[in-house]
């Protein structure tokens, strides 16, 4: 009697994946980056305002274009590409970054600045979260699908749990200065440039196949509005902030 060879673990199928391989690690890295400038970002608009309303200006002009833009940015990935949606994404980003860490060290930072930034953000944020969303089905066999896709969340959920706390040390360590927040802005910028190479050499998460919905015709996906604002994430950073001066 023949026997059936034993089932390959779809945890190793997927880390047995060049392209998804990159994608982790670019992905891993952006997101941890991506928490420096979370918490420097409003400890920035506090230290220079400590006006809760324009902190709260900052959030808005990053949550809603995200929000928004995300229906019209599923539509343009899953008539591109995803990985070309990400690039472009993380090379904006990378700018952006850059140019705050650039005026925080310098200290010619203003206002007008930071909301300029939230707005950059949350609108590439608004084409970036469908094309991630869209690119790990691309990369992975459909029977190991979901081992990708809670690599992916797993990862998410621990970088969300251990970056704000790096980043609140740092930029706590530094709080009488700007180099802390610059650095914090620095080092993001380092993860979008990481993130960027990793999407350049991927092979695959190209246009996606047969017949797209159109823009009418998709249907949001992700988390609904209301945590797109990003409520929770908000109250731990002013959490940091206060208890980082408080010390």
């Amino acid at each position: 009697m023949k026997e059936t060879p034993p089932k390959k673990n779809p945890m190793a199928a997927v880390f047995s994946l060049r392209d998804f391989r990159l994608l982790f690690s670019g992905a891993t890295t952006s997101m941890l980056g991506d928490q420096f400038a979370l918490i420097a970002t409003p400890w920035l608009v506090l230290k220079l305002t400590g006006d809760p309303l324009a902190l709260g200006i900052v959030l808005a002009l990053e949550g809603i274009p995200r929000a928004i833009f995300m229906l019209l940015g599923g539509a343009i990935t899953d008539r591109i590409s995803p990985r070309v949606i990400m690039l472009i994404s993380d090379v904006i980003r990378f700018v952006l970054t850059v140019l705050m860490a650039v005026v925080v060290f310098t200290g010619t930072v203003q206002m007008w600045m930071l909301y300029a930034f939230g707005l950059g953000f949350g609108l590439v944020a608004g084409f970036a979260i469908p094309a991630g969303n869209s690119i790990v089905p691309m990369l992975v066999a459909e029977q190991d699908l979901q081992a990708g896709n809670s690599v992916m969340m797993g990862v998410g959920q621990l970088v969300g749990f251990i970056g704000p706390t790096i980043a609140g040390i740092l930029i706590g360590r530094f709080s009488k200065s700007p180099l802390g927040i610059g650095l914090a802005f620095a080092l993001d910028a380092f993860s979008f440039a990481v993130s960027a190479v990793t999407l350049w050499i991927m092979r695959g998460g190209g246009k996606p196949q047969g017949k797209q919905p159109t823009l009418l015709e998709r249907k949001p996906s992700g988390p609904p509005f209301w945590r797109e604002l990003n409520i929770y994430g908000t109250i731990n950073r002013c959490a940091w902030y206060s208890w980082s001066s408080w010390l």
